[in-house]
């Protein structure tokens, strides 16, 4: 039980320090700008943990979804000259 108690506070931790970076980046950034950003690097960074850690195979169909957020990030990136 203690180290799952060790788990558990080390998440509650994380999780304060995600909100707290969170709230931050509110202020600093549009909230429209913000949420799609942070959605779509979240989705990827999954997706490459799951190869990397869980040995998940890459289809044709993620691949295509990858390609697809990113192409959506720089979108939202974008800035005409």
């Amino acid at each position: 039980p203690k180290k799952l108690y060790l788990l558990m506070i080390g998440k509650i931790f994380l999780s304060f320090i995600s909100f707290y970076c969170t709230v931050v980046l509110l202020r600093k950034f549009d909230v429209t700008y913000y949420i799609p950003f942070i959605r779509g690097l979240s989705s990827i960074f999954i997706a490459f943990i799951g190869y990397f850690i869980f040995k998940e195979k890459f289809t044709k169909e993620k691949l295509i979804g990858f390609i697809l957020v990113i192409l959506g990030l720089f979108l939202i990136n974008y800035k005409p000259l």
